[in-house]
C-alpha cells in the first residue's frame, strides 16, 4: 500500500464496501411474514373499540396494562402462557392503537372495569384469571368487585388503590405508617390491632 496512490486506496476501498454489500444482500434472511396472531383483533363495547391479541386455549388469563402502557406491554408473557392457557391482552379504551375520542368526563378506574366486563362478555368466555398491573390492575380490581361472576382469580400488581384504605377502621394509621417508610409494609397486625388503634 505504501506504492499505491490514494485512488488505488480509494478503489480498493469502493470495491470492498460493494462485495460486503453484495454478501450482504445475498445471505439476508428472508422477510418473515406477519403472523396473525401478532396483529390485534378488535372489538367494540360500550360506545369504543378495543384492540387484542389472543393466542392459545384453554382457560383464560386476561392481562390488563398499565396508564401509558398498551396490549404490547404483556408481549413476552404472552407465549409462554398461551402454552397451557387462552391469553387475551387488550388495550385499554385510551390506548394504543385504539382511537376513541375522550367523551367521558366522568372516566375513571369503573370505566375501564365496565369495559373489560363488556369485553369478557363479548368474547364469551365466562370465568378468568385476570392479571392487572399498575392503573389496570385497579380497573381490574373494580372488575372483581362489580362483576365477581367474571373473574375466577385476581392477581394486582401495584394496583394504585391505598386511597381505598384511608376510609376504613384503621386505614388511615396503615396509610400514615405506609407513607412515612416509604417501600416498606407496615408491620403485621391483626385485624382487633388494627381496628383498635386510634
Amino acid at each position: 500500500m505504501a506504492n499505491c496512490p490514494s485512488q488505488c486506496v480509494s478503489v480498493l476501498v469502493r470495491r470492498t464496501l460493494v462485495a460486503v454489500f453484495s454478501l450482504a444482500l445475498a445471505h439476508r434472511a428472508p422477510a418473515q411474514p406477519i403472523e396473525e396472531s401478532n396483529q390485534p383483533k378488535k372489538v367494540r363495547v360500550n360506545g369504543v373499540e378495543l384492540h387484542y391479541l389472543d393466542r392459545g386455549e384453554g382457560t383464560p388469563v386476561l392481562f390488563v396494562h398499565g396508564g401509558l402502557d398498551d396490549y404490547r406491554y404483556w408481549k413476552s408473557q404472552m407465549g409462554p402462557f398461551s402454552q397451557h392457557y387462552r391469553v387475551i391482552a387488550y388495550s385499554r379504551r385510551y390506548n394504543y392503537p385504539n382511537n376513541n375520542p375522550m367523551t367521558r368526563p366522568d372516566h375513571s378506574a369503573i370505566v375501564e372495569a365496565e369495559d373489560l366486563a363488556a369485553l369478557i362478555k363479548s368474547l364469551k368466555i365466562g370465568r378468568v384469571h385476570i392479571l392487572g398491573a399498575s392503573y389496570g390492575a385497579y380497573a381490574a380490581l373494580f372488575l372483581a368487585l362489580r362483576h365477581p361472576e367474571t373473574v375466577r382469580t385476581l392477581i394486582l400488581a401495584e394496583a394504585p388503590a391505598l386511597r381505598l384504605a384511608q376510609d376504613k377502621p384503621g386505614g388511615m394509621a396503615l396509610y400514615e405508617e405506609f407513607m412515612a417508610k416509604p417501600g416498606s409494609l407496615p408491620e403485621k397486625r391483626s385485624g382487633a390491632e388494627i381496628r383498635s388503634k386510634p
